[in-house]
């Protein structure tokens, strides 16, 4: 009984583990490609995104203004669910550089997203004067925008390798 209960172990956590293993290409997408929502971070991307919100279809079907804040708490909560995927994936000797670099990457933004950005969405929702608005985006810029772009360099590089290293196909943005 003992010796089944062993092979059962045995064939349970093989099969854990085989589950458990994530593609190169599924790395590469998680750790790099996922850094997209977030490359207009402490710019004038994310800037130009609070000035002018999407319309939307309210409850009569009257297209309106939306509000800043649906939008940022959108974009949060896919922040939040890729994180939760990054931090799921096993750091492998091969992977450990993108991984690093961008949970490095998510670690500096997702907090500046829940506190000074939903601060600044909020205000803009809130109809503050313009002078307002714009010493809280530079704000954001000036404590943020080269430790960012720093990491997001970092990360692209390592994606760079990782892709080549792996025949993985990417176009890359020229910046």
């Amino acid at each position: 009984m003992k010796k089944i209960i062993a092979t059962a172990v045995v064939i349970c956590s093989l099969l854990f583990a085989a589950c458990n293993t994530a593609t190169p290409e599924e790395y590469f997408g998680i750790a790099v490609l996922n850094s997209n929502m977030i490359n207009d971070f402490a710019g004038e991307g994310q800037l130009r995104q609070l000035e002018s919100p999407s319309a939307v279809m309210d409850e009569k079907g009257q297209v309106v203004t939306g509000k800043r804040i649906d939008e940022l708490n959108t974009r949060i909560q896919y922040l939040d669910e890729s994180y939760k995927k990054l931090k799921g994936l096993k750091e492998t000797e091969d992977a450990k550089s993108i991984l690093q670099n961008s949970i490095a990457l998510y670690d500096l933004v997702l907090p500046v997203y829940k506190n000074e950005y939903t601060k600044l969405a909020t205000a803009y929702d809130k109809g503050v004067a313009k002078e307002e608005l714009q010493r809280q985006a530079q704000a954001i810029h000036e404590k943020y925008a080269a430790q960012y772009e720093t990491l997001y360099k970092n990360l692209i590089a390592a994606g760079k390798l990782y892709a080549a290293k792996h025949n993985i196909k990417v176009t890359w943005a020229t910046n």
